[in-house]
């Protein structure tokens, strides 16, 4: 059993009936532009999801993840990996995940994006 499988289920543990949300990176935290992270996810296994970021300053959302058919769900593996994307070097970024329905569920928002 891995790490982020662990964690995911002390989460279960410890807030049974959750909804899914966003564990990493978290607010305040900073991550590196050209480096891949994974965005960890704990509880709520839900038959389809999307996560998303946006810089703070803009209004439109950029898609990294999004599962419409339910079929390939990274939820239960506690992550998904994620490239984060040069340009939004020296900007801060908000994180999004929502449902099938565009239900927003976990948002996360002041992660700031630094150089490598």
């Amino acid at each position: 059993v891995n790490v982020m499988e662990k964690e995911y289920h002390l989460m279960d543990e410890l807030f049974p009936g959750e909804q899914l949300r966003i564990t990493y990176p978290m607010s305040g935290e900073t991550i590196y532009a050209g480096e891949t992270i994974n965005i960890g996810l704990a509880r709520g296994i839900v038959q389809s999801n999307c996560v998303v970021y946006k810089k703070t300053s803009d209004a439109d959302w950029t898609l990294i993840y999004c599962d419409q058919s339910g079929t390939s769900n990274p939820v239960g593996q506690g992550q998904i990996a994620w490239t984060v994307p040069s340009e939004l070097s020296g900007s801060e970024i908000q994180l999004q995940a929502s449902d099938a329905n565009g239900s927003i569920i976990s948002i996360v928002d002041g992660v700031s994006i630094a150089n490598p």
